[in-house]
């Protein structure tokens, strides 16, 4: 499951990167994603420095965080449409 998990964050990823080199892509557009990216790495370098461990507090933070997240998602899809 961790690998397909893996493996869709990655195409996640370099969807990403083709949208942010399309000239059609507004500068909104480009904050949202990199905005994302930001709190995704903010994300995995707090779970990395707390050994994985959840606190009550850190699952409601995520949570919000997640929202947002899928919302960028929804976003690059989107674009596509």
């Amino acid at each position: 499951m961790e690998r397909e998990l893996n493996g869709y964050v990655e195409w996640i990823c370099k969807a990403e990167e083709v949208i942010l080199a399309e000239e059609r892509t507004s500068e909104e557009e480009k904050m949202r994603i990199m905005e994302a990216r930001r709190r995704a790495a903010a994300k995995r370098k707090k779970l990395k420095a707390l050994g994985k461990s959840r606190s009550t507090d850190t699952e409601e933070e995520e949570e919000t965080d997640d929202v947002d997240d899928r919302k960028g998602v929804v976003d690059l899809f989107a674009l596509f449409t």
